[in-house]
C-alpha cells in the first residue's frame, strides 16, 4: 500500500463524517464513486494498512470493521 493510501484515508474520512462505520464494501463503493477503480482484495489489504496507521498515530484502533 503506497499511492493507494491516501486516496484511501480520504474516503475512509468521508465515510466517517457521514457517521457510518468503515467497512471493507464502504470504503470500495466510495473509492469507486471517487472514480477509482480497484479490487475488493486490494481495498481489504488497504483498510489492514489504514488501521495500523491509524495505531501508530495515536496508538487506539479507529472505528473501522473489516
Amino acid at each position: 500500500p503506497t499511492a493507494e493510501v491516501p486516496l484511501t484515508s480520504l474516503a475512509r474520512d468521508e465515510i466517517l463524517a457521514e457517521g457510518r462505520t468503515v467497512t471493507r464494501d464502504a470504503l470500495v463503493a466510495r473509492l469507486r464513486s471517487n472514480g477509482h477503480a480497484i479490487r475488493t482484495t486490494r481495498v481489504t489489504e488497504l483498510l489492514t494498512a489504514l488501521k495500523a496507521e491509524s495505531v501508530a498515530t495515536n496508538g487506539r484502533q479507529p472505528t473501522t470493521s473489516a
